[in-house]
């Protein structure tokens, strides 16, 4: 239920109704009916309705720690997820047979596997040791 509070604030803020949010992000009316029942939208579905509000995805977290803290990663990690299947989704055949190399090459690089590579670091270069 914490969705759709906050997605009624947001709402009312923006005179708009869920319903129309609902379509505008690729949705039923209906799925605005169901939010206000209790359930809880995809985590893309949750991106979408950020960026038509413009407004962060962390918007939609509950900060009263009435959300465990596996849920929450697991929310995160989700997020993640529907962030890279948004970018294969622009991509030919071609780019997406490239990424899904690139991805077998690391689970099978032992430097990535013990966490040698700093993902903030611009000094990850796998050429230079």
């Amino acid at each position: 239920m914490a969705f759709y509070n906050k997605l009624i604030e947001l709402c009312e803020k923006n005179h708009v109704k869920p319903s129309v949010v609902a379509e505008a992000v690729g949705l039923t009316k209906s799925s605005a009916t169901y939010w206000k029942r209790g359930a809880e939208p995809k985590s893309a579905t949750i991106k979408k309705i950020a960026e038509y509000f413009e407004v962060p995805v962390s918007y939609f977290i509950p900060v009263d720690n009435s959300i465990k803290q596996e849920e929450y990663a697991l929310f995160l990690k989700q997020m993640k997820y529907s962030a890279i299947c948004a970018l294969l989704d622009q991509l030919n055949e071609v780019g997406v047979d490239m990424v899904r190399k690139y991805a077998e090459y690391l689970t099978e690089d032992k430097k990535y596997q013990s966490g040698i590579y700093n993902i903030d670091s611009e000094n990850n270069d796998p050429d230079k040791e």
